[in-house]
Formats: C-alpha cells, structure tokens, sequence
C-alpha cells in the first residue's frame, strides 16, 4: 500500500475516530455535569419551596388560631350550646370557608369526637366528618392534649379528595374545652401554592403523603407502577424510598420519557414536596451540538481527503528518497548525497541529510580521538594524585617523629627508667605506620588504635598532667578515613594545650555518625594561640596546613574542617576550650569500592 494512500485512510480514520471519541466523551461529560446541575437546582427548589410552603403552613396556624379565640367558638367550647349560638357558630365556619377555598370544610368538636358545628349544610356530610374525625383518632388526641397538630393525609369525601385536618385546642377556662378542625385540600394547595412556581418549561412541584400512595398500592406488585390520586397531579412516583429518607433525589419515567426530581420532608405531617424536570428538557442544550458536530465532521473529513491526496502524492516521492539515505546512515554508510535542492521543507529535509552525513563522518573521527586523549588525561590525573598524598604522608611522619624524638630526650633527662616504656609504645605506633603505609584510608577503629599509642607516649612524659578522654560510637568506628587524620589535630592540641591550659591538661576525642555524615572532634582546655605567637613561635603548624591540603584532594567539596574556641560544652569547670572539628562522608570500604 503506497504512503499516499495509507495517509488517506490514517488521516480519515483518525479524524473519524477522533470525533466520534470526542463527541462521545463531550456529551458523556455534558450530560453528567446537566444533570449534576440540575440535581443541584432541583435541590434548592425544594429548600425554597420548603420555606414558601412553611410559610403558608404558618398561615393556616395562624388563621386555625384567630378562629379558635372568636366570640361564637368559645361560647360553644364553654358549654353555652342553644340553637342560637350554635346557629352564629355554623354561620361562623361556612364564611372560613369562603374567605379562603383552600378549606374543605371547618367544624368544631367536642372533647368526645361529636361535631358541635360545621361549614357543611347537610346532615350526611356532618356524619361522614364524624366517621373521619374517629378515624384520624391519633391526632384528634393530641389536640385534645393542649397541641396544634396537622394529620397525616387521607381521602376525605366519601374517599375522592386527599386532604390533611388541622387540629387545634379551644381552652375553656384552663383546660381543652373543644377541637376546631380545619380540612385542607392537598389539591387546591398544589394549584394555587405549587404549580404557579417555575420549573423550567415543563417541570412542576407538588405536596404529596407517599404513606397514602403506598397504601393505595396494597396489593399491587411493586414495579415501581405510577398512581392518579383523586385532586392530585398525575403519574405521582410510588417511591419506596421517600419512606425512608427525609430527602434525595430520584429518577423515573414520566408521560414525557424519564424524570428527574429531588425531593424532601415537609415539617409538618409527614408530607413530602417533590419538585421534578423531564431529562429530555435538562438534555437539551448538548443534543443539537451533537448533531452540529456529526455534521461538522463529515464536511472536515471530505476536506482533508481532497487536500491530502493533491499534497502527498509528490511529497511522498521526495519523503522515499530522504528515507534511503537515513537508511544508509543508520547503516555507517556517510557516502549517499541527495540532489534536492528546492526551498520547502522536504528540501531543508535534505540538505540536513547531507550536512548530518558529513558531520557523523567528522564526529567518528574526532571521537576516535577525544577518546584516546581523554585516556591519557585520566591517567596522568590519577597518577598526579597518588604523587601528591604520598608527598603530603612524607611530610606528615617526618613532623610527628621530630616531635617524639623532642619528647624522648626530655624524659632521659628527668626520668631515664621511663624510656624504655616510651621506646616500646613509638615502635607500636610506628608498626601501625608501616603497616599501613600503601594504604590511603583506614578504618577509624584502627586510627583510634594508632592515636591511642600515640597518646600512650605523651602519657608517659606529662603523667597526671594530661587526661584523655576517648568517646566513639560503635557505628563511627565501623566508618573509613584518611590515615593519621586525627594525628595533626591531638599533636597540636596537647603541644599548645600544655602552653596555655591550666593543669591538667583535658583532651577530649568524640566520634559520631549523623545523617549520613561521620563528625570527628578533637577537643582541648587551653585558648587560641595565632601562628607566629607564643612561646612556640618557631613552630609551624605544618601538621594542620597539610590536613587541610589531603582532605581537599580526598573529599573536595564534601567536606569541612574548621578549628576554633568554644566556651565550656561539659561544665567541666574550665572556661575555654580549642575544638578542631572535621565533617566526612560517612562511608565504608564497600561502597568506596563501588
């Protein structure tokens, strides 16, 4: 198949693919977000429907209260029952009724269920709200207890309306003396409170009792089947759910496809205020960009066919021949040339061919060269290196035998019997030496050995004057360090030590491991004397310049060496103290050899 060709259908198939992917995704995410919002804007309907429907529930308190102070109704609840006043009180109701047709009927009743007076003019309807009073027995005794109460919904007349009764206490004197019942149509509040409210174009809300529906649905097998209730919107959802939850959000299918509503518990007798949207009206904002983008995606793809095949036929040609000779390059084979000399990129393509060719011959040979003289460089470093620290170890034990001779002498003049002690501890020293002396690094466990010889020959000479003190952890010990690293920082604290500290002299060497970093310390009671300074001022500092100098070719830029005076860290009782502190990498022998 020609590249032309595969370029046709790559390009198509991707561009397809592509928009359909794409348009797939957009309307997945769209969908979910519309919906998210609507679930969200559904939800603060029921909030604020909640509060506008607490409001008109307020309202009808309110008004159950005023009617239940009036000159007529408390006449009757104290017992003054002629047809006179009970003739004002039946008048009294049917105006209740009339001023607000959101009431079935209002009544008073007496402490024993028997209807006193009502709004209904026929002696039938009387006796039926008797029956219904008797039947709503559990909220008729809460009113008698002294409580306003609303009932749970029923089917009032004869069963063809649903409404709810509000209860509420006529006091005769201190106790209840009657109960002025209230019925309320569920149907007309829904048209005159609920339906005006906007929902979209064709959402609604509404005030429902789910009990009442799932009493209606005995029975019936649970499908999830819709009822129409007497006075009531249709296709009312029978939600098992609203049983049991205060409020949430529910979806099922509707006369016009699939419903989304929230709903959420009034407070008052258990009702529930369901608000609900079509999802087909929710949807549609993105269903005609799906069609737009289909439609956008034909015309692009019929495109991009007709200018890929007039483009890529002689690109094609041009792109074969740049093929070969990268072909020829990634063999090692830097003779090909092309002849393309034009202007667009395919041409720039080309002339970079070429000038790559050149240059992969160039480098090849010039890195045949680097190479070897890199060689020869690491080599002559590595051997300038070993020259230098076997330099700095020359000058380093020829200074510490000037110093021990010095002491040897002054002991066989005060104490000569003492000499052979001290002769038998610097061969010991000096064995440690030999023995080490190919070697550029140490253990320090093997350093404090050395170092404690050392000491054990100057112990000799100054005795009760010089106390040492020796403390290192078991890891620091394990740790590897240059040779006689500790060797020019005890020498100089015990010669200057001696000079300036009050006796005796206290010497202190600390080892430790922290994060990753071995801290040698070497401590001494005595102050700071300047080079060139003191009774010692002939003496050099030799010892410390050529520390500095092996830890700067050893462990350059990974380390720190620093001397200085500190006052007392012990509380030892003396006021200053010389410490030389050095910072190494804590490592061993097996990672240096890695």
């Amino acid at each position: 198949m020609k590249l032309r060709t595969k370029l046709l259908l790559s390009l198509g198939a991707a561009i397809l693919c592509g928009v359909l992917l794409s348009s797939v995704v957009v309307y997945a995410v769209a969908r979910r977000q519309l919906e998210t919002l609507a679930k969200g804007g559904l939800e603060d309907a029921v909030r604020i429907f909640s509060h506008h429907s607490d409001a008109w529930a307020a309202n009808f308190k309110a008004d159950s209260k005023l009617w239940s102070v009036q000159t007529s109704v408390s006449q009757v609840a104290d017992g003054l029952r002629n047809r006179e006043s009970l003739g004002a009180l039946n008048q009294f109701c049917r105006l209740c009724i009339e001023s607000k047709d959101m009431y079935e009927s209002v009544s008073l009743l007496s402490a024993a269920g028997e209807v006193l007076a009502s709004s209904y003019p026929r002696p039938e309807d009387v006796e039926s709200l008797k029956a219904a009073s008797l039947a709503r027995d559990a909220s008729f005794a809460v009113a008698r207890a002294g409580k306003q109460i609303v009932s749970p919904a029923y089917l009032g007349d004869a069963g063809q309306r649903v409404c709810v009764a509000l209860y509420t206490p006529v006091l005769s004197g201190m106790n209840v003396g009657a109960v002025l019942k209230a019925v309320i149509d569920l149907g007309i509040v829904n048209e005159r409170l609920m339906l005006p409210l906007p929902i979209g174009k064709s959402g609604r809300s509404y005030i429902f009792d789910p009990e009442l529906i799932m009493e209606q649905l005995k029975g019936q097998a649970p499908r999830g089947q819709l009822v129409n209730l007497p006075n009531m919107p249709r296709d009312i959802p029978a939600v098992g759910d609203m049983l049991t939850r205060d409020r949430g959000i529910a979806k099922y299918a509707g006369r016009q496809g699939d419903v989304i509503a929230a709903y959420g518990r009034l407070h008052e007798a258990g009702l529930m205020l369901v608000v609900e949207a079509p999802l087909q009206e929710i949807l549609a904002p993105i269903t005609q960009i799906q069609r737009v983008t289909f439609l956008v995606a034909g015309i692009l793809l019929v495109l991009v066919w007709c200018a890929v095949y007039l483009i890529a036929n002689p690109l094609a040609r041009r792109v074969e021949a740049c093929q070969g000779i990268a072909r020829d390059l990634q063999g090692g084979r830097f003779d090909h040339r092309l002849s393309d000399t034009s202007d667009d990129e395919i041409g720039r393509l080309t002339r970079g061919l070429n000038a790559l060719a050149e240059t992969l011959e160039q480098n090849r040979r010039d890195l045949e060269k680097a190479a070897e003289d890199r060689r020869r460089m690491v080599e002559a470093e590595r051997l300038l290196v070993e020259s230098r620290l076997q330099t700095l170890r020359y000058q380093i034990n020829p200074h510490f035998l000037f110093n021990v001779i010095n002491s040897i002498d002054a002991l066989a003049h005060e104490a000569p019997e003492r000499v052979h002690h001290l002769v038998r501890q610097l061969a010991r020293y000096l064995r440690f030496s030999l023995q080490w002396r190919e070697e550029s690094v140490v253990s320090l466990q093997l350093e404090l050995e050395a170092i404690e010889s050392y000491l054990q020959v100057e112990k000799v000479r100054f005795e009760e004057n010089l106390e040492v003190r020796v403390e290192a952890s078991s890891e620091a010990r394990r740790c590897d360090v240059p040779i006689l690293i500790l060797q020019p920082l005890v020498e100089n604290a015990i010669k200057y030590g001696m000079e300036t500290s009050a006796l005796p002299l206290r010497l202190k060497i600390a080892a430790v491991v922290e994060n990753g970093e071995l801290q040698l310390e070497v401590a001494n009671s005595g102050k700071w004397v300047e080079p060139g300074t003191g009774p010692s001022r002939k003496q050099t500092r030799l010892g410390l310049e050529n520390l500095r100098k092996r830890l700067e070719l050893l462990y350059t830029e990974r380390h720190t060496f620093d001397v200085g005076t500190v006052e007392d860290p012990d509380c030892s009782g003396v006021d200053n103290w010389i410490v030389g502190t050095i910072h190494l990498p804590a490592e061993h022998a097996e990672k240096r050899r890695s």
